[in-house]
Formats: C-alpha cells, structure tokens, sequence
C-alpha cells in the first residue's frame, strides 16, 4: 500500500530524540542538531539523507520513485515520493537517514535496548515454555472453578519471574508489583488472541 504523510510522520517520531522544524512549504527533522530529512506535502515527497552508493542504486533502480536531491558532507539525500514506496521500505530508509545523523552515544543507547528487549524475549519465552505448563497443571481446579480468569495470576506470575531473571542478569527490565503483571498478562492476552485471529488456520 503506498505511503501517505502521516506514514512518515509517525515513522519519524517513533525515533529519539527528533526535532521537527516547520516552515511554510516544508518541515525539516533534525536529530543531535543536524538535519536528516525534510517533507514536502504539497508534492507528497520526503528528502532523506543516505550514502552516496545507496542514493545511486534507489535512483538507478526505480527514477519514478526516487530522485537525487543532491550530494554534501559525503553523503548523497535522495528525494522520495510517498506513493511509489511501502511502509517498511520508507521505515528503513527513514532509520537509516536517522543512523547516518544521530550522535554515535545516542544511537549506541538504541542498541542497548534492543538487546535488553531481546534478552528479555528470550526469558519469557523459555518461562512461557517451560514453568507456566506446570504452574498451570499443578493451577488446573482452580483455573477450572474461576472458569480460565486465574490464567491471568499465572500469566502475571510469569512477567514477575521475568523481571526477577532480567534483574538478576543486569537487564533493564522491571515489572512494578503484582497488579502492574496482572494488567500486562492482560495485554499480552489480548494480543495473542488477535493474532491468532488473524494468523491462516492451519487445517
């Protein structure tokens, strides 16, 4: 599906730390003092700053898309029109004019939490998988009598084994109390059966 402004706009500030200039034909997104992109609604077009290699491929490979705004500082800014990209497509071309711009400490503390969130998946999938079947076996007259609504205290157990693990391995994660898990056990409910939902039956 092609990409509308407001695509760009949330992609944009989903990233750290991303000033938004605007002015009467255009904005402009700076990030560490230094400029990364700009928008033009009027022609639902975005500038993006990108390597020199990478804005001569997206030029070569689709110039209906994609245009050379021009070259400076040793990297090349190609213009993008909203229409002929995808959203993932525009998300990585955003976060890397983010990457090429952004102070090298801010996009270390990036990194940093995208190993916390990983470390911490890992956790609670190995607990998903190996501690709540027991929990919830050793749980099941009690899971029966409340008709399934005490699978949200076993859920909620798991998040508070999560963050005690996370803790112990020095992971910036931290579940506040046991009515804070039972509110996300909640979620994670939700979330799971609205994936299911959506996901091919397999018979």
């Amino acid at each position: 599906m092609p990409c509308e402004i407001a695509d760009f706009l949330e992609l944009v500030h989903q990233l750290d730390e991303v000033a938004q200039r605007d002015r009467e034909r255009w904005s402009a997104f700076d990030v560490g003092g230094r400029t990364f992109g700009y928008l033009w609604p009027a022609t639902r077009t975005v500038g993006l700053k990108q390597t020199i290699a990478e804005q001569l491929a997206l030029v070569a490979e689709r110039p209906q898309t994609f245009e050379v705004q021009f070259t400076s500082g040793g990297f090349g800014w190609v213009v993008v029109r909203l229409e002929g990209v995808e959203r993932d497509e525009l998300a990585e071309l955003t976060f890397e004019a983010w990457r090429l711009t952004a102070p090298a400490a801010l996009i270390d503390s990036r990194g940093d939490r995208l190993l916390t969130l990983l470390g911490v998946g890992a956790i609670f999938g190995v607990i998903t998988a190996v501690v709540r079947p027991i929990v919830n076996l050793l749980s099941l007259p009690v899971i029966v009598l409340t008709l399934g609504l005490f699978l949200l205290v076993t859920n909620a157990l798991m998040l508070l084994l999560t963050s005690k693990l996370a803790d112990s391995l020095g992971l910036d994660f931290h579940v506040d109390g046991f009515w804070t898990a039972v509110f996300g056990a909640l979620v994670i409910s939700i979330a799971s059966m609205i994936v299911e939902s959506l996901l091919p039956d397999p018979r």
